[in-house]
């Protein structure tokens, strides 16, 4: 499974569907059925076996860090203790997850934000979503217990991401899923 992960307005789903276009090209089937995407988990959401029943072949858009930068952060819902997460981080590997954070500058996200004629309709305050974004970036420069948060992370402040991306991050996972 690719995760994709990032604060609302970085292209988490754009870049999910160049994905799916490209385990077609490369696994065959159809672009819907390589998708999925994770809401917010519900109060009595288990972090530990309920993502580990989720992990399956394909895109996942936003997946176990979102818990982690909405709900601890914004103190709303459940959120995974750091031993939990650290048991989800090994599934993960050892499932040949890998986990590609998309962030922007604050600023440069703002201005795409702030451009939506339907940012009123979004869950969070803009604020928040900055906050947000500078929570995941800060996840994917950390470790948890030794383990990466993420494998890999795009800045879309200079550039959505294209399909040169997609190709890449889908040989990295193809790379790791085979071992």
């Amino acid at each position: 499974m690719i995760i994709i992960e990032g604060a609302d307005g970085v292209g988490k789903t754009t870049f999910c569907r160049k994905l799916c276009d490209v385990f077609v090209a490369q696994m065959g089937s159809t672009a819907a059925g390589w998708y999925s995407h994770m809401s917010r988990p519900a109060e009595n959401f288990d972090h530990v076996t309920g993502y580990m029943r989720a992990v399956r072949a394909g895109v996942q858009d936003r997946f176990h860090l979102g818990s982690i930068a909405y709900g601890k952060l914004l103190g709303s819902g459940t959120y995974p203790t750091p031993r939990k997460m650290a048991i989800v981080q090994r599934y993960l590997e050892w499932q040949g997850c890998c986990v590609v954070v998309l962030r922007a500058e604050r600023d440069w996200l703002k201005r795409e934000l702030l451009a939506r004629p339907d940012l009123d309709k979004e869950m969070y305050q803009l604020d928040q979503i900055l906050d947000v974004n500078d929570a995941f970036t800060a996840l994917a420069n950390s470790h948890n217990r030794g383990n990466s948060w993420a494998h890999s992370m795009i800045d879309v402040t200079d550039g959505w991401p294209g399909e040169e991306d997609a190709t890449r991050i889908f040989n990295v996972w193809k790379a790791r899923w085979q071992r």
